[in-house]
């Protein structure tokens, strides 16, 4: 073993304890305020309502600004220890495309929110042009991992805790696949069978598990999303701890967590749910970081990003009751979930073709 991974990991964990004392106030803080929401007004953690703008939604509110800044404290990194926004000039153009369309896919979402937000409804439900829009970029994002795991069919070092690069590319492949037929509900929305009794307690009555407890997937589903595209590429220093480093190959570059804050918006009947406005006031310090370290067009990029996450989100509070559903834009943001493991798919692709050509001296 290389003398270097002689290294406990627990050392890693005495080196951050402010950090981690800052993660820990923030985690009980948050948890103080879901307790006091179930006992107080009887509404569990993942209870949707409408947006509560008196006293004490404004008040919770500044609850979970502070502990989004907290969180964020906890695990921004140092300016010594950043990465390179981008890396390389095509990572940057692929990013900065990213970013046009999410911030397009923001500016269009509250045009419709203020002009036709009884029709919001006929454009992204399921087997409508956005959700059939979302499972075709969930294809594209599989043969973008299937051709990646063809490419790397061979790697098995640098492994970590005993898991190669190959296993863990084709992990990826089995988790998008997994989500993107879930999506489709097993072929039902292409096909149109009816779902059976097996599924008659199914939220949607269709052919898939994630509506048997759709609320808790929804939250699993959006928070792992928004650390795997916003807070961990943000979060991840230049030269991790040893036994963390092999995973730095699979870590999106912190360019594509501009991008991906605009999953911090397009909450309209989530609002009032903790973790959610966490996630909220979180992706904004994250872009408001992020711009601090860019210059010229890109600082001017997250700038605007910042502002249209805030504007739209006051713009949903305001006129999203005029919406037929209420959850209208939770399929919204699930297809820029799918743009964003497209992307990440693509970028992935080229990393590892170049590591097959020319391999990382070990």
């Amino acid at each position: 073993m290389p003398a270097s991974l002689d290294k406990p990991i627990s050392s890693l964990v005495d080196g951050m304890m402010p950090r981690i004392a800052m993660m820990t106030a923030g985690v009980v803080i948050a948890a103080i305020l879901v307790v006091a929401g179930d006992v107080l007004l009887d509404r569990d953690l993942l209870y949707k309502y409408a947006p509560d703008l008196t006293v004490v939604g404004w008040m919770r509110k500044a609850v979970t600004a502070s502990v989004a800044l907290l969180f964020f404290l906890a695990l921004r990194p140092s300016d010594a220890s950043r990465r390179a926004v981008f890396g390389e000039p095509r990572v940057a153009t692929i990013v900065a495309v990213t970013t046009f369309c999410m911030a397009v896919m923001l500016i269009l979402s509250a045009i419709a929110v203020a002009t036709i937000p009884h029709e919001i409804g006929n454009l992204v439900r399921e087997g409508k042009p956005l959700s059939i829009k979302t499972e075709v970029v969930f294809v594209i994002a599989l043969g973008f991992l299937l051709h990646t795991a063809w490419v790397g069919r061979h790697l098995v070092d640098p492994r970590f805790f005993g898991i190669s690069p190959r296993l863990a590319i084709w992990g990826m492949f089995g988790v998008a696949f997994l989500i993107v037929m879930e999506e489709m509900s097993w072929g039902q929305h292409w096909i149109g069978w009816e779902a059976g009794e097996v599924f008659a307690a199914n939220e949607q009555n269709e052919t898939n598990l994630h509506n048997f407890a759709t609320h808790r997937f929804e939250a699993v589903y959006y928070t792992t999303a928004f650390f795997l595209f916003v807070i961990l590429p943000w979060a991840w220093p230049r030269a991790p701890h040893p036994r963390l480093a092999p995973l730095a190959v699979f870590v999106p570059p912190p360019g594509l967590a501009l991008a991906g804050v605009a999953l911090s918006g397009l909450w309209y009947n989530d609002w009032n749910i903790v973790p959610y406005q966490i996630w909220f006031f979180l992706g904004l310090l994250v872009a408001a970081d992020l711009m601090r370290t860019m210059t010229g067009t890109w600082r001017l990029s997250g700038l605007f990003m910042i502002a249209l996450i805030v504007g739209t989100q006051a713009l949903f509070l305001m006129l999203g009751g005029g919406m037929e559903d209420g959850h209208e834009f939770s399929e919204v943001r699930e297809f820029l979930i799918a743009m964003l493991v497209a992307v990440y798919a693509l970028l992935l692709n080229g990393r590892i073709r170049r590591w097959v050509a020319a391999p990382v001296p070990r």
